[in-house]
């Protein structure tokens, strides 16, 4: 866990936004979030969460105020470097947001893809992620043919490939069952123990009240509570990557405001969501390409 005086990973300062439609979505908002911690973002449909997560990720720019996250301060952030910010961050959706023609395997390596990462790093990689969500024996299914759970523990997967310095996770309980639910928050606690800072959407009450994590809540756009959880006991460890995690013992498990996309008009939106939450170019995979990278199954 960092200390007080460390700069903090993402940093809110007297922040408004409203929409064109005069919408007033947030009100002077002014918060931390250090590195490594696991924070729980609540409050009711409208209140301004789904706002809060698209700043931070800049889909949205506030109308006044100051967003740092990381090196980056937003309101200076140049079009080009827009994509640079987002790789450092990976995005879990409600919906999955996964290319029903791509496997599991193809689905999680398109994120590594995108960034131009070598196919001997996507192999490893890919691998690695999927043993972190128990997922490896899912390799070569496609997604219709697995349960809600495991596929939002692909999306998991995917957000994690590409070693983020944060996750994003916005209503990943929303379409899976109760039981899932924790097992989906499990493992993002144990992501979150090895340094990974967490930020999570939810409306499920009973989970943030199950998990000893820190809860910002938002109402009227405004942040009405701030509670900072209970200590971790297991002390400060190092953040996740392919070496640590190959050897580690780790755990095999596993209403909202969207509604899920047709089929097809799913696809293109999760082709256009791997990288981060946005990629420019549409994905080419090729079953060559695919029986070479799965060959160690």
């Amino acid at each position: 866990m960092t200390s007080d005086t460390a700069a903090p990973l993402i940093e809110f300062r007297g922040v408004y936004k409203a929409y064109d439609n005069g919408t007033k979505a947030l009100t002077d908002v002014n918060l931390k979030i250090n590195k490594g911690e696991f924070v729980f973002v609540v409050g009711a449909s409208g209140a301004g969460k789904s706002t809060f997560i698209k700043l931070i990720i800049h889909e949205e720019k506030p109308n006044a105020g100051e967003i740092i996250v990381g090196d980056y301060k937003l309101s200076r952030l140049r079009r080009r470097q827009v994509p640079k910010l987002r790789r450092t961050m990976g995005i879990v959706f409600q919906d999955f947001r996964l290319i029903r023609n791509m496997t599991v395997f193809e689905n999680v390596a398109f994120a590594m893809r995108v960034v131009g990462a070598s196919k001997k790093d996507i192999r490893k990689r890919v691998f690695y992620a999927l043993n972190i969500v128990g997922l490896n024996e899912k390799a070569r299914n496609y997604p219709d043919e697995l349960s809600g759970g495991e596929q939002q523990r692909v999306a998991l997967a995917r957000a994690l490939v590409n070693n983020p310095s944060m996750i994003i996770a916005d209503e990943p309980t929303g379409n899976v069952d109760p039981t899932m639910s924790y097992e989906i928050v499990d493992l993002l606690t144990e992501i979150n123990k090895r340094g990974t800072t967490v930020i999570m959407v939810t409306h499920e009450h009973q989970l943030v009240r199950d998990f000893g994590h820190r809860v910002v809540m938002i109402e009227n756009g405004m942040i009405v509570a701030d509670n900072a959880g209970f200590a971790r006991e297991d002390g400060e460890k190092a953040p996740i990557t392919l070496e640590t995690a190959v050897f580690d013992d780790v755990k095999n498990t596993a209403d909202a405001e969207s509604v899920p996309a047709p089929a097809g008009q799913a696809d293109d939106e999760a082709a256009l969501a791997i990288d981060s939450g946005f990629v420019l170019t549409e994905p080419q995979p090729t079953k060559e390409a695919s029986d070479d990278e799965t060959e160690e199954l």
